[in-house]
């Protein structure tokens, strides 16, 4: 996240994902709840994996829109200048000692170097670097966990630099290699406390999704084998590898990989900025209705569906996560409610250290916003909130949080062949029926984000709906109880949406090219000696896509409004035809990318419920297939 210009947000979400293990240096308190022991700067680093570092980082703090500024209205300006550039005061030691004072164990510190770095050199100004120092010096003295990055040099304003390695992945390898070797020398004599990260929100949006991920693999490998290579005890510091744009659904594509590290010193960093409606949809914003009240079941639901998604994908597998971002815009004109806050804030963090993550809050300060503690007066601007932080950090040293671990469901499978009409029968064992999971051909070089539906019952009104975010994707469905329930002896599984590459062209969708790999699907069936699996009503295993192209939220339906007597159901366009081109228009809408007038959203009601959703999609092609 920066200073607001959020380059990628995680967002329409619902995607479906103590220390273990006492160290030789940790103790056990009263409630029999692990503490790994203090250490000094200078202390060598412990015996103890990244898994069980995260889980004693407990909570976190950004220091925000400081060391991270970019001004390039400034040139060859003082350190002060940069640090207060956008807003906030210097530093302190007094922020820090109150960060502590809230209850959080660990302070990011994004940094932005291109400021006082000589590009003909790669050089980092030596008073920059000394400053960069004393800050980290005095999380340290206060016994904090410190994160250090390399943050706005990978972000899309003019001085930054990173994401020209899609084009120049030679020079920009150089540059990051120098960066990372300055910091790492500066820094090779200070402990475990220190976590060196790598990038911030990086993607390569000007090549192929392919060519895109291969890059970001290889500087993430050359930022792991730069610091081991500087010696010390960078030889087993813990690094924090950035997903891919530090999104969930894109870090999960299997074309992410993470570096290799002979140490076996690696964490993941993700963000969670999810429902983007609700964090960070300003209140005139065009790409979405903006959502200002959080806290229903279905919010809930899909909290935890996410962080269930981060554990299977990755936590599961012996990745440990931070959540190095999340947050909710706080300034009164964009009118989020006050106690929505507080409940989001206070359910992504427990959701999150409950799965063993450690959650670092955005805060932006006394400028941009999403203000938390103001950097004048070092006082939280909601009392409430400071109060449930420290709450929920008594609760994690005590040993009163519940651990989750999720014993992840293991099914039976049967690989079938899906026929041109997009059925499946299901056999004798419908009862026993679980979910699908399939993968995409594509005929095409496209690779993007799509969609499709799913039924259960020769009931189009009723259909479940599937997302991807790229052709590469595993899809996986896990049914809920009901549509279990509504079983028949076969299911359709149809794509009906993808994210047009042109916006001025209403005929460049993709979906004709998409079929089935190999033709086929997997059912999934409760597994052999498995008590039935069921999924919670409200929870939504494969959503829509999360990231690149925030959408309208169907959990907060448009203000109801009366069909004008006029209105023509699926004349999206309003020209008095219905055709191929209101079906691709009403596509546009759902992925965000127009948007419709009253006119429009009146005929494009197919159902007539009032609002605009992947049902009346449905709704027009069969109109248009019939």
């Amino acid at each position: 996240m920066n200073r607001k210009f959020i380059s990628v947000i995680s967002g329409v979400a619902a995607l479906v994902m103590g220390v273990t293990g006492i160290s030789p240096v940790s103790f056990v308190n009263d409630n029999n709840s692990a503490v790994i022991s203090t250490v000094s700067a200078a202390q060598t680093m412990r015996d103890i994996s990244s898994a069980e570092l995260v889980k004693d980082m407990g909570l976190g703090w950004n220091l925000g829109n400081t060391l991270d500024s970019i001004c390039p209205w400034i040139t060859g300006g003082t350190v002060e200048q940069y640090e207060t550039g956008w807003g906030n005061p210097v530093i302190t030691k007094d922020i820090i000692k109150k960060v502590k004072a809230s209850g959080f164990k660990t302070v990011r510190i994004p940094i932005t170097w291109i400021n006082c770095m000589d590009t003909s050199t790669n050089t980092v100004r030596a008073d920059f670097m000394a400053r960069v120092k004393e800050v980290v010096d005095w999380c340290i003295e206060e016994d904090l966990y410190v994160i250090i990055n390399v943050h706005h040099d990978g972000g899309s304003a003019d001085t930054a630099w990173i994401r020209n390695a899609a084009k120049d992945f030679t020079g920009v390898e150089k540059r990051f290699a120098s960066l990372w070797t300055q910091i790492s020398q500066t820094f090779k004599d200070y402990s475990d406390y220190l976590v060196f990260e790598g990038m911030n929100e990086i993607d390569f949006g000007s090549v192929s999704k392919n060519e895109a991920y291969d890059t970001m693999n290889k500087l993430n490998q050359t930022f792991v084998d730069t610091v081991r290579s500087t010696g010390g005890n960078n030889a087993q510091r813990h690094l924090l590898v950035s997903g891919y744009n530090t999104d969930i659904a894109l870090t999960s594509d299997s074309r992410f990989v993470m570096p290799q590290d002979k140490a076996g010193r690696l964490m993941l960093s993700l963000h969670y900025y999810s429902p983007p409606q609700f964090c960070v949809a300003e209140s005139n914003c065009s790409w979405c209705t903006p959502q200002t009240v959080w806290g229903s079941a279905d919010d809930y639901a899909a909290l935890d569906a996410a962080m269930l998604k981060i554990y299977t994908n990755f936590i599961s597998k012996g990745i440990p996560v931070i959540i190095g971002e999340y947050g909710v815009l706080t300034e009164a004109e964009n009118n989020k409610d006050k106690e929505s806050i507080r409940k989001y804030l206070a359910a992504v963090s427990e959701k999150a250290v409950s799965y063993g993550m450690c959650p670092i809050l955005w805060d932006a300060g006394s400028s941009g916003d999403m203000k938390f503690i103001d950097r004048k007066t070092c006082a939280f601007n909601d009392s409430e909130i400071e109060k449930n932080y420290k709450a929920l950090a008594e609760k994690i040293s005590s040993g009163q949080l519940k651990e989750e671990k999720p014993e992840l469901a293991v099914y039976d499978e049967k690989t079938v062949s899906i026929g041109s009409d997009g059925w499946v029968n299901i056999g004798a064992d419908k009862s026993k029926l679980c979910g699908i999971r399939f993968n995409i051909s594509c005929s095409t070089s496209w690779d993007s984000q799509g969609g499709g539906g799913i039924n259960f019952a020769d009931d189009w009104d009723n259909c479940t709906e599937f997302g991807f975010n790229s052709v590469y994707d595993t899809v996986e469905v896990i049914f809920t109880k009901a549509q279990r329930e509504k079983l028949a002896d076969k299911i359709g599984v149809f794509f009906w949406w993808t994210l047009l590459d042109d916006p001025n062209n209403d005929a460049s969708g993709h979906t004709s090219e998409l079929s089935f790999k190999n033709g086929q699907i997997t059912l999934l069936f409760e597994g052999s000696g498995q008590p039935a699996v069921t999924t919670p009503e409200t929870t939504v295993t494969t959503p829509k896509p999360e990231v690149t192209t925030p959408k309208a939220p169907e959990t907060t339906p448009a203000p109801a409004t009366t069909p004008a007597p006029s209105a023509v159901r699926g004349d999206v366009d309003c020209n008095g035809s219905v055709t191929a081109v209101d079906m691709v228009k009403l596509m546009q809408a759902l992925v965000g990318s127009i948007t419709l007038d009253d006119a429009q959203k009146n005929n494009s009601d197919m159902d007539g419920d009032n609002r605009i959703s992947i049902v009346d999609l449905i709704k027009l092609k069969n109109m248009l297939v019939q």
